[in-house]
């Protein structure tokens, strides 16, 4: 399964696929721009575009994800979702299906933990 099929036109990164465990696998080299689901603990990125419609869409922007805004990683539950984001100002949990529908442009000097989900 890619990401292609969650949303149509993005890949977490040109070609990945999942992991047995359902993670993303995000090639090295290919992370400028990838889906929000890709970003490790304390990563941190840009928003480049939301593309939920709809109420998904509203509620989303509602969150404060909207372009330009910068998002970090702060954490992960045990079973990888949700993940927890530091915005300015407050930190928000958000479920891995949400994330999908969110682009970012990644940060430069910014690897968080190499590739590897905690």
């Amino acid at each position: 399964m890619t990401m292609e099929e969650t949303v149509p036109g993005l890949a977490c990164a040109a070609g990945s696929l999942f992991s047995e465990q359902g993670m993303p696998v995000c090639p090295e080299g290919q992370r400028e721009r990838v889906s929000m689901r890709c970003l490790q603990i304390g990563q941190k990125a840009r928003i480049a575009s939301v593309r939920a419609e709809g109420e998904l869409g509203r509620r989303i922007r509602d969150m404060g994800l909207v372009p330009g805004v910068e998002v970090e990683v702060v954490g992960r539950a045990p079973l990888r979702d949700p993940v927890a984001l530091r915005l300015p100002g407050f930190t928000l949990s958000l479920r891995n299906n949400e994330a999908d529908h969110i682009v970012v442009d990644l940060l430069d000097g910014n690897n968080g933990n190499n590739g590897q989900y905690e």
